[in-house]
């Protein structure tokens, strides 16, 4: 029986550091878990480097065969400058205005980098807890999986150390997450509209938020709260995701416990 999340994974022929199967790992990773065909939907889209269609054509079989619906895209962008971010909104914006995606109720946003790893339920659990928290909480616009074993000492640090706001709450299952201010796109549940209205927010408005996928996005969304901490949180004890978009040798160990400044 299908659910009501739609899977909408980020991935693009460039790879991470020359390496480009990890894109599949993190398919195979969910799919383990969750057959990517139980999803609403599931969508995926490639960002193709201009010369490198065989790649993409490659990508796209592969994906298709798990169950997903292929977007792409051409352009020539560079990681860690601004065409990256310029081009991930464009991306985020054409899968979250596809009507496939608004049907569904929530969407998983996935990028091709970080699998996800459960501790004391299964994934199927998690979900199902976070549509919940998004259904029962109307404030609450996020529900992220963490990276980091000391997540909440993190978001509370951030002020701190980088001058950026930031602050924690106890929840009504304070043992299964917390509330932050903090929003990021590691593998989080957002409702479609939400993520619609936030990006037309940022396209109407483009001197008040940066063009950026969390540092702008982050405020956006957050617009369409009452609250100051619209982000739940699972504690890391409960459920993490781990980032393979490296090389081998620095990949995170699902067993290990990562700290973060």
């Amino acid at each position: 029986m299908k659910n009501n999340i739609a899977l909408c994974f980020f991935t693009s022929t460039k790879g991470h550091y020359d390496i480009r199967s990890r894109f599949k790992e993190t398919v195979v990773n969910i799919n383990l878990q969750v057959p990517i065909r139980d999803f609403c939907c599931a969508v995926a889209h490639i960002k193709i480097t201009p010369g490198e269609q065989d790649i993409a054509d490659d990508m796209q079989k592969t994906l298709e065969s798990y169950g997903f619906q292929v977007e792409k895209t051409t352009a020539d962008w560079r990681h860690a400058d601004q065409s990256h971010q310029s081009e991930y909104l464009k991306d985020i914006k054409r899968i979250f205005n596809l009507k496939e995606v608004q049907a569904c109720e929530y969407a998983l946003f996935q990028e091709d980098d970080i699998t996800i790893h459960p501790r004391k339920h299964d994934l199927r659990y998690y979900l199902y807890k976070s549509t919940s928290i998004l259904k029962n909480n109307t404030d609450v616009i996020s529900v992220r999986i963490p990276r980091a074993s000391n997540e909440r000492e993190r978001i509370n640090k951030l002020k701190q150390k980088h001058g950026i706001f930031s602050k924690t709450a106890d929840s009504d299952e304070k043992e299964l997450y917390f509330f932050a201010s903090d929003f990021s796109n590691n593998p989080h549940l957002i409702r479609p509209r939400d993520m619609r209205n936030a990006l037309i927010l940022m396209e109407r408005h483009p001197q008040s938020f940066m063009q950026h996928s969390e540092m702008g996005l982050g405020p956006a969304i957050k617009y369409f709260s009452y609250s100051d901490m619209p982000i739940a949180i699972f504690n890391p004890d409960q459920i993490v995701g781990r980032h393979i978009g490296v090389i081998d040798e620095q990949r995170e160990d699902p067993n290990k416990e990562y700290y973060s400044d």
